[in-house]
């Protein structure tokens, strides 16, 4: 006689073999599986999936759903490893595809999930995010009703893949089972997007934390999810111009990266992530002057329409000001438009001050003690 137990663990891996045999499989194929037990009993519907020549890897954080895993045998159907899914070991554009069971629910920080997996996946690979539940009955366990701003809800779900460098393929949110496929987006083999990191451990060593925000140095393959936060030509109401487009972004971002010709002259640019979720909301600059042994820095920063009147441009600055100073930089200016009230009191707020100096008409803010 069937137990309620063995049924729903029936019911789960039927909806797993659907939910696998729904990827577009073309062997040879490497595929990431990350976490859960549910992930573990799709080893065997992945490695029927795949074929002789793929191969499958299957990753968790903990050694113990790993030993579970060995005690049913999944060994044998894949490589099996202890990783973090936000740092995956692997090397950029190493899978071709992803499979994810019950992974966003459960990991701190869900963007940077996703974009490590876009990291590894090569471009076109496909990802595959699975639950045995829809999200009725999710929300149902937790003793209250799906809402429009849950992590699987439809909109957050495609913000946040888009963000990470992926497309929203499919979605398929019904009572036996939750299955989002998204297509990895690249303009590059093996390019990594929106990581929120760069090459280098120099450049590791520039990143900057606050309460709410991470600051990462600037790369190249930024510009896919800076076009997004920055396309609102509300932003050059003061500046003049208009938004960039994607390739505009690349080459600025490219020639930015590659720093100055002159040794006196250092850019150093940030992306500004939110420190949950590792989403950008806006980018910060800084511009190191060297004069007579001397430095100084004029600094800038720019936040996305959507992030704006949530202080995260003032943290940004301030985090950014302290920076500064922690490496005996002290003279720090911006330059604001004397329209720009907002802008004002992000300077204000990061221990700058006006003067009666103007450049090109727009006021000179500067630390106290200086100018």
């Amino acid at each position: 006689m069937a137990t309620a137990r063995s049924t729903r663990r029936a019911r789960v891996v039927g909806a797993l073999a659907d939910a696998v045999a729904t990827i577009d499989h073309a062997p040879p194929v490497h595929v990431a599986v990350e976490g859960t037990a549910n992930g573990a009993r799709a080893l065997p519907h992945l490695r029927a999936a795949v074929g002789p020549d793929g191969t499958v890897l299957g990753v968790d954080l903990t050694p113990e759903m790993l030993a579970t895993a060995r005690r049913h045998g999944r060994h044998r159907h894949a490589l099996l490893a202890m990783a973090d899914a936000r740092r995956l070991p692997l090397p950029a554009g190493a899978v071709d595809g992803a499979f994810a069971a019950g992974l966003l629910p459960h990991v701190p920080d869900p963007g940077r999930a996703l974009a490590d997996l876009a990291r590894v996946v090569r471009p076109g690979g496909q990802l595959a995010l699975f639950h045995p539940s829809g999200r009725a009955a999710l929300a149902a366990r937790q003793g209250r009703l799906p809402r429009d701003d849950d992590l699987l809800a439809p909109g957050p779900l495609d913000r946040l893949l888009r963000a990470s460098g992926w497309s929203l393929a499919s979605y398929d949110d019904g009572p036996g089972r939750f299955l989002a496929l998204a297509e990895r987006r690249g303009w590059g083999p093996g390019r990594p997007i929106g990581t929120g990191t760069c090459p280098g451990a120099e450049m590791e060593a520039d990143t900057i934390e606050t309460e709410r925000l991470v600051l990462t140095p600037l790369c190249v393959s930024d510009a896919e999810q800076m076009a997004e936060v920055l396309a609102d030509p509300r932003l050059h109401l003061f500046i003049g111009g208009r938004p960039a487009t994607l390739d505009e972004l690349r080459a600025r971002y490219a020639a930015m990266t590659a720093g100055s010709s002159s040794p006196d002259e250092v850019w150093r640019n940030w992306v500004v992530r939110g420190r949950a979720d590792r989403l950008p909301v806006g980018t910060v600059q800084a511009t190191l002057h060297r004069r007579d042994e001397r430095w100084s820095a004029e600094i800038a920063w720019v936040l996305g329409v959507p992030y704006q009147g949530r202080g995260y441009a003032a943290e940004a600055a301030r985090a950014l000001v302290a920076w500064l100073a922690d490496r005996d930089i002290h003279e720090v200016v911006a330059h604001i438009h004397p329209d720009h009230a907002a802008s004002g009191r992000v300077a204000r707020r990061a221990g700058l001050h006006p003067t009666a100096d103007l450049v090109d008409g727009e006021v000179v803010w500067r630390t106290p003690g200086q100018g």
